[in-house]
């Protein structure tokens, strides 16, 4: 929610002729800003993922995002980015 107003005026910025009230600015702003949005929360949801799956209450949060560490790093966090981007 917070990028949508930058997103906005980047795109007028870049397309100076544009209308700034438009439908395709505004759907060009929301998808911008929601993508980042979606790539920003996905470690939140890979642990939100792993918690329902694979016996979250036994292990908790902490030992979750350890053990990923531990096995990817940090780019086992991002798994899946793309199609969380996309949904």
């Amino acid at each position: 929610m917070g990028c949508y107003d930058m997103f906005k005026t980047g795109i007028i910025s870049i397309f100076p002729g544009v209308d700034s009230h438009s439908v395709a600015v505004k759907l060009g702003a929301g998808l911008g800003s929601g993508c980042l949005g979606a790539a920003i929360a996905n470690p939140a949801d890979v642990l939100k993922v792993r918690l329902q799956a694979v016996g979250g209450s036994q292990l908790g949060l902490r030992a979750h995002a350890a053990r990923i560490m531990a096995e990817d790093g940090i780019k086992g966090f991002y798994r899946g980015v793309i199609p969380t981007i996309a949904r």
